[in-house]
């Protein structure tokens, strides 16, 4: 109801805008009508005028008929003077002619009446000419008014200009008919136009409202035709003489001349664009060009310095190359969305040749117009991803079609030295290559960081190539597969390690980076690292599907592709013998997705490493991949289960088993995996018989006191473990005291212990240092950041964990192991893997 009455209430408003709208044209009609009635009275006070001059002359005529010889007085001083005059003449001669006094009387008298009948006719004549003022003043008032209510009656774009017409034609009044026929067209045409209105004598309001002044052959000669120029010219208004030859003077210097065989198409030329395009001008750029300067230059939109147009149809694009033509086009980014590409080649023609014009886009990816015009044949790097899209759709025919017709075409072909070309990363292949091709670029240029060519030193090692984390995308392996082909060619060398992690590949990367693995130059590839690149489940199968069997590590991790990506790599595995390594991080697995994996690495005879970090396996997921790494004969070395939120306690007798009969498995890393306590104590009973485990991660797994008890008690009967991760557990003291006390005093192989951020205090931090002094001479490592102690006491602690302490001949030495590389902090969340393979 509320929206209905809204509605009423917008209506009536509109309502009563129109009605006042309607009266404003209806009180300038009234208006025009008076100034007529005026000029008609004006007419008829100068004839009367006339009729009273002519009485007067017939009266002092009729004075020196009877013998008086008066002259008409120019003022009412100079009436009397020649009165007494009249009158001393007149007794002077009957003095001395001897007339009859009577007789003299009579003719004196005559003649003062006919002095004052004078003076009556002058007088008459004197307000005639006040009244024949004041009805011209009233005239010019009516026909501004006229003027202003034109004004307000026009169209919204001319009113934000300030101006009520187009043009004005200005014509004599014998040539009304013909200007008032060429106004009528021209409005026709788009160019609202008005001309002088009937029984008026000039119209300067009226011209000077008007973008342009017409003048008509006819206004030769006529007063009021000079009147309506001058203002128009005063207005800064463009004037355009209809006639043969060169202007005349007194139209001014700035005057174009158009000869009467053009017709009104030659006339519109002069006047800028139609109203179709004017009105598709938003409000605020319309008003950038009416203060642009003295009147709005209508021919080259001077002020306007961004224009978008949804209209491509033939009138507003002939418009809009006319405006870009112009000197005084101001216009730097144009948009013209949903041109094809015959007309995208005329704009980008005319708005290249514009100097103005900085940026060009058809919907898409802005040309760089200023950039190409500066460099000229020097340009070497052309970016086109501005406006694009992550997927190119801003690179279509259009844009195809006008840079061909910037770079590609003509003498100067500024495109062909061009060697560094950014696209946009999902661009297809095929658009890459129409793009390539319309540019003109003399040879395969380098596309989004990738180089189109390879070449190996003589004695360097095989190839290797590292673009991770550059925009490569689809266009880059456009140039990638033509490297790659140059090198089979040349037989140089073997591509051995491709690195395209963060790439944005996309899906249908994904696919053309399959064409190229199925390469006779990638036969030898050993390590293929993709992470980040969203190949999506459709691209990791194009991939998976395409892998050289020589390959030796996988890394697909947070590529999306879910349980359907798991079934691809499992695949992989029975193709490619030699596989030992696999990164699936952050792909979305579910349980279903570590179910159908678990065989496939089961029967695998080479794997070493495998990663599901950030996943959600599940318990059961979790269990199943735990016995395919038992059951397996391949070296798996590292089991990375961290960040699978969803795996439980439940998963632990599973791992533990796995942990207790591999004879190989040295890495399980379990960081944010919330298994507690209770499966701490499952685990510990794996740990606690493990005779390979070198790395077990913990950290963020609510162990808590209870958990670091049953984990000390596994690290006293463990003879293999060097790095414990306990971080962030919220041991607190309590968990100290637990640790030390169940067995990591009387352990002997620990070399790596993490107690960052778990509270603990300065009794814990006592009982680590007795331990120390006196228990515990294998640990050389101790990380305690984070935690409730002064950075004193942590530093002791550290430092007494690092220094060379007497170890008690009766401590059994655990036998040599491989080292462990040292792990900064946080290195228990990362992910990832290590992909170092032997030469």
């Amino acid at each position: 109801a509320r929206k209905a009455r809204a509605a009423d209430g917008r209506a009536a408003a509109a309502e009563e805008k129109a009605n006042k709208a309607l009266a404003r044209a209806e009180a300038a009609e009234a208006s025009e009508q008076r100034l007529l009635t005026l000029q008609r009275r004006t007419k008829e006070a100068a004839g009367r005028r006339e009729e009273l001059e002519v009485a007067a002359a017939t009266a002092a005529a009729t004075a020196v008929a009877a013998g008086a010889s008066v002259s008409a007085p120019k003022s009412k001083a100079s009436g009397v003077a020649t009165r007494q005059s009249v009158l001393g003449k007149s007794k002077q001669t009957v003095k001395d002619e001897g007339v009859d006094p009577a007789l003299a009387k009579a003719r004196a008298s005559a003649v003062r009446e006919a002095a004052q009948d004078l003076e009556r006719e002058k007088a008459a004549a004197a307000k005639a000419a006040s009244d024949a003022k004041r009805l011209q003043r009233k005239a010019v008032e009516a026909e501004e008014a006229s003027a202003a209510a034109r004004a307000i009656s026009a169209p919204p774009y001319l009113r934000g200009l300030f101006i009520a017409s187009r043009a004005f034609v200005c014509a004599s009044p014998e040539a009304a008919a013909e200007a008032e026929a060429l106004a009528k067209e021209l409005g026709s045409l788009g160019y609202p136009s008005s001309t002088r209105p009937d029984g008026v004598d000039a119209a300067p309001a009226r011209a000077k409202s008007a973008a342009a002044v017409v003048v008509h052959a006819s206004a030769d000669g006529d007063a009021g035709c000079q009147t309506e120029v001058a203002a128009a010219v005063a207005a800064g208004r463009r004037v355009v003489a209809l006639r043969e030859g060169p202007p005349p003077s007194w139209l001014g210097p700035g005057t174009i001349a158009v000869g009467p065989a053009g017709g009104v198409k030659a006339v519109v030329k002069k006047l800028g664009p139609p109203a179709t395009l004017l009105e598709r001008i938003p409000a605020n750029s319309i008003a950038a060009i009416a203060g642009a300067g003295a009147g709005p230059d209508l021919m080259g939109l001077a002020g306007l310095t961004s224009l978008r147009l949804t209209d491509a149809s033939p009138a507003i694009v002939d418009a809009l190359i006319d405006v870009l033509k112009e000197r005084t086009c101001t216009i730097r980014s144009l948009l013209l969305p949903g041109c094809g590409p015959d007309v995208a080649v005329r704009i980008a023609s005319a708005a290249f040749a514009c100097a103005s014009c900085q940026s060009l886009s058809f919907g898409g990816a802005s040309l760089p117009l200023g950039e190409i015009r500066k460099q000229g044949e020097s340009l070497k790097a052309l970016d086109l991803t501005a406006d694009a899209g992550a997927e190119g759709i801003g690179l279509r025919d259009a844009e195809i079609a006008a840079l061909r017709a910037i770079l590609g075409e003509g003498d100067a072909k500024f495109g062909a030295n061009v060697t560094k070309l950014v696209l946009p990363p999902l661009l297809s292949a095929s658009q890459t290559r129409k793009v390539v091709e319309a540019i003109g670029c003399r040879a395969l240029p380098s596309i989004n960081g990738v180089p189109a060519s390879m070449s190996v030193k003589e004695g360097a090692s095989p190839y290797s190539l590292d673009v991770a984390g550059t925009p490569c995308g689809v266009p880059g392996l456009v140039t990638l597969s033509g490297a790659v082909t140059k090198l089979a060619k040349g037989d140089v060398a073997t591509l051995r390690f491709l690195a395209l992690g963060e790439t944005a590949l996309g899906p249908k990367g994904g696919i053309a980076l399959a064409e190229i693995l199925r390469d006779g130059s990638c036969a030898g590839l050993e390590r293929l690292s993709l992470p980040g690149a969203g190949l999506a489940a459709e691209g990791v199968e194009a991939v998976c599907a395409a892998l050289p069997p020589k390959l030796l590590a996988l890394d697909l991790g947070s590529n999306g592709c879910g349980d359907q990506g798991a079934k691809a790599v499992g695949e992989a595995l029975k193709r490619c013998a030699n596989l030992k390594r696999i990164g699936l991080a952050a792909n979305e697995l579910s349980e279903v997705g570590a179910r159908t994996l678990a065989p496939f690495i089961r029967d695998h005879a080479s794997l070493e490493e495998l990663h599901v970090t950030g996943n959600r396996v599940g318990d059961r997921g979790c269990s199943a991949l735990a016995m395919a790494v038992r059951s397996t004969n391949a070296p798996i070395v590292k089991l990375a289960l961290n960040e699978n939120f969803n795996i439980t306690a439940g998963a632990c007798k599973s791992l533990a088993q796995c942990i207790a009969s591999s004879r190989t498995l040295q890495e399980l890393d379990l960081s944010k995996v919330m298994i507690g306590a209770e499966g701490a104590k499952a685990l510990a009973a794996g740990l606690s018989e493990s005779p390979a485990l070198r790395v077990l991660e913990l950290g963020s797994c609510k162990l808590r006191a209870d958990g670091a008890k049953f984990i000390g008690e596994a690290l006293v009967r463990n003879l293999s473990l060097e790095r414990l991760g306990l971080s962030r557990n919220s041991l607190g003291d309590k968990g100290v005291f637990e640790l030390v006390a169940a067995g990591l005093q009387g352990s002997r192989s620990l070399r790596d212990l993490d107690l960052r951020h778990n509270s603990i205090g300065p009794e814990g931090a006592k009982r680590l240092g007795a331990m120390l002094e006196r228990k515990n001479f294998v640990l050389k490592n101790l990380e305690l950041a984070g935690n409730k102690l002064d950075a004193s006491t942590e530093s002791k602690l550290v430092a007494r964990a690092a220094s060379l302490r007497t170890r008690p001949s009766a401590l059994g030495v655990p036998r040599k192991a491989p080292t462990v590389s040292k792990i900064v902090e946080g290195d228990e969340n990362q992910e990832g893997m290590n992909i170092e393979v032997p030469p």
